[in-house]
């Protein structure tokens, strides 16, 4: 207990410097054994007006000034009169077109198979990753990556026979195992500058792709 012992006595940390170290807590219990140390160690928690841990109505008593809540899980409660609600889960696009707003923020937007058969063969912004098979086989003849996009996964476009021309978004990270397998009509394609990861056969079968940028790795 000698962390209790130097806040009892004399803390060369202010409340905002308390504040930065809880944030890393693990779990309610945490914050309760800390609110009840002293009166000071109450005074921090009133400082959070965002939720470092999953937040539920009971936590209102820890936390009573939250305002802007975090979601991490699907199965996480929705705390009713939020200012804001940030969801770092992946969601469908559908699901974020249909809900988002000025209080409602997604950090993971998925467009998918069933995305693309509802919205078109146009990429929309604020999306994050193009998911599984997303556009496979599908007669889209130029991809055009939007900034906000920076996962690619695996097979999303492959046996896009008519697929000529991709512009990689500049923020792209990743790009998926056999994303572009077999898209035979495919012979242009820009360099993805912050590229970190590229996939197995990413452009296998790609028989018109003569040069790949020097970030690019044909893989066997």
């Amino acid at each position: 207990m000698e962390p209790v012992e130097i806040i009892k006595k004399k803390s060369c940390f202010n409340l905002y410097q308390f504040k930065e170290i809880i944030q890393y807590f693990y779990n309610k219990t945490d914050y309760e054994v800390f609110s009840m140390i002293n009166k000071r160690c109450g005074q921090v928690l009133l400082l959070f007006e965002e939720n470092p841990i999953p937040y539920t109505e009971d936590m209102k008593v820890i936390f009573p000034n939250i305002c802007i809540q975090h979601l991490y899980h699907y199965e996480e409660e929705h705390v009713f009169g939020m200012k804001k609600y940030i969801y770092h889960f992946e969601v469908s696009y559908s699901y974020y077109h249909d809900v988002h707003g000025e209080r409602i923020k997604f950090k993971r937007v998925v467009f998918n198979r069933l995305d693309r058969i509802r919205y078109g063969g146009q990429i929309p912004e604020g999306i994050t990753d193009i998911g599984y098979k997303a556009f496979n086989g599908s007669d889209i003849q130029v991809v055009i990556i939007p900034d906000t996009v920076t996962s690619i996964n695996n097979n999303a476009f492959e046996n896009c026979n008519n697929l000529k021309t991709v512009y990689f978004s500049k923020n792209l990270l990743s790009i998926g195992a056999e994303a572009f397998l077999d898209c035979v009509s495919l012979k242009e394609i820009n360099k993805p500058t912050a590229l970190q990861f590229i996939g197995y056969h990413c452009f296998h079968g790609c028989i018109k792709l003569k040069e790949l940028p020097k970030e690019i790795k044909r893989s066997n």
